[in-house]
């Protein structure tokens, strides 16, 4: 099936279009909801769309979460290639992403790099709990490429010389 949808793409160079049935849904939701903008998270996604959304008019604007399967993935690659100068922006959240847009012509003006993680010059933990705990709380899909065996790495650092810790797991 993989390679029938590349077949059916491989004329507008970017392989992971919206083809057949799928296309003409899309352009039927885009009819019917009329979006000023479409965001999307995940690169794949946003190239799925991107032909759909040019036909349409509608700007695209594609999110990409720090994964790089376009390093690994010629497919992948030479797709996102081709539909860069057709997004209306990008989100990247590590200054690689950021590098590698505009390496391959991406205007800088057009990609918004918003890092994860939260500020700690905003926000700042409590200087004592009243109950004298140490609360962590981890919230995230419980997936391997999300982290959590770091996190509960750095929770056990934290326990061996803190007897009240807490890591909450949601």
């Amino acid at each position: 099936a993989r390679w029938l949808h590349r077949a059916r793409t491989a004329f507008s160079g970017n392989f992971y279009a919206a083809a057949g049935a799928e296309r003409v849904r899309l352009q039927r939701l885009l009819a019917e909801r009329s979006p000023d903008v479409i965001f999307c998270h995940f690169g794949d996604m946003g190239m799925r769309l991107q032909p759909v959304a040019r036909k349409a008019g509608i700007p695209l604007l594609v999110y990409f979460h720090g994964d790089f399967p376009f390093l690994r993935n010629r497919w992948y690659r030479w797709s996102l290639v081709r539909c860069i100068p057709h997004f209306a922006g990008v989100v990247v959240v590590t200054q690689a992403e950021r590098r590698w847009f505009e390496d391959h012509g991406m205007d800088p003006a057009k990609i918004h790099y918003i890092p994860c993680g939260a500020p700690t010059d905003v926000f700042r933990p409590r200087e004592r709990r009243p109950d004298g705990q140490v609360r962590f709380v981890m919230v995230s899909r419980l997936q391997p490429d999300k982290g959590c065996d770091v996190s509960i790495a750095a929770f056990a650092r934290v326990a061996r010389t803190c007897a009240n810790a807490w890591l909450d797991i949601f």
